[in-house]
This record gives structure tokens, C-alpha cells and sequence, in this order.
């Protein structure tokens, strides 16, 4: 039993063969990400879910006591203004992530949005602040988790706000 108190986090791709999951040791994650739910940023959908409500990951991974997290991808300066400037998008991307999260028993989400411009800087924060609130009440301790850029050369990532909303950054 190598769990230890720190956080180790890991992402399992979609593109990898589902045999390869028997090959990790769990014992050692604390977390691992699905990568991903790919948004439509019109309407907050998913273009792709790939294999979340099938793969043999999560049963390998719970039996390990590692926490499975939901990565949900937007790439792209466009991409992340048309959905965090459309609250309705929002707010269907978070329901579509509450009833994922909950359908495969799920520990949260990570939130991979790229190229975020500044001028979504706020809107970012209401996202945040949204699917926080919603996920927790919906799925008490579930966790928010979030790939920011090393350095935030739009200074789109209100770190100092964010921090209420978000558990893991990295």
C-alpha cells in the first residue's frame, strides 16, 4: 500500500487501449484524470465523451482507493469565449458533467481550458464558482481540479478568486 498524504495525479488518454489500465499501479496515484469530455463551446455538449461510461479504468482505480476525475477539454483563444461568454452553454456543460460524474461514481472533474483570453477573465470565475457550488451539492466531495498555464501570459486566470472554487491546481 504505497498511498501517501501527498497528491499524485495522473491522466489515463482515451486513444490508450483499455488492457493497459490493468498495467497501472494504482497504488501509487492518488488521483487520475479521463481525458476527456471535448466541449462543443456553442452549447456546452460534448463533440466526443470517447469511452467514460465504459472504461474498466474507474473499477481498477476505486478498488485502489484512487479518486477518478472527469477532464474535460477546450482549447483555444475562440473556443473559450464562445463558451464562457454564453451562460447557457455553461450551465449545460456543468449539468452534463454533474450527471457524468455521478453516473460512473465518479470523485470530480478537471478542467483543461486553454488559451483563455483575458477578456473571459471574469466569466472564468463564474464558471468556476457555478460548477463548484453545483457539483459539491449534487456530489458532496467531489472536487474541482485545474490545469492553469505555468505562467498566464493573457492574465486570464484570476488566481486569487479562483482559489475558493478550485481543490488541485497544476
Amino acid at each position: 500500500a504505497y498511498k501517501t498524504s501527498a497528491v499524485v495525479y495522473g491522466y489515463h488518454p482515451y486513444w490508450i487501449p483499455d488492457e493497459v489500465v490493468d498495467e497501472y499501479d494504482f497504488r501509487v496515484l492518488s488521483h487520475v484524470a479521463y481525458f476527456s469530455y471535448e466541449v462543443n463551446p456553442l452549447t456546452g455538449l460534448p463533440d466526443k465523451l470517447h469511452d467514460w461510461l465504459t472504461s474498466p479504468l474507474f473499477s481498477r482505480a476505486q478498488s485502489a482507493l484512487t479518486r477518478v476525475h472527469l477532464c474535460v477539454t477546450n482549447f483555444g483563444s475562440q473556443a473559450n469565449t464562445t463558451l464562457l461568454s454564453n451562460t447557457a452553454a455553461r450551465d449545460t456543460l456543468i449539468a452534463n458533467l454533474i450527471r457524468l460524474v455521478q453516473r460512473r461514481r465518479a470523485d470530480g472533474v478537471n478542467i483543461d481550458f486553454e488559451s483563455v483570453p483575458v477578456a473571459q477573465k471574469g466569466n472564468l470565475v463564474t464558471f468556476f464558482r457555478d460548477l463548484s457550488q453545483r457539483l459539491r451539492a449534487a456530489v458532496p466531495g467531489a472536487e474541482v481540479a485545474a490545469a492553469v498555464p505555468a505562467v498566464d501570459w493573457s492574465d486570464s486566470w484570476d488566481l486569487p478568486r479562483l482559489t475558493q472554487y478550485i481543490d488541485l491546481f497544476f
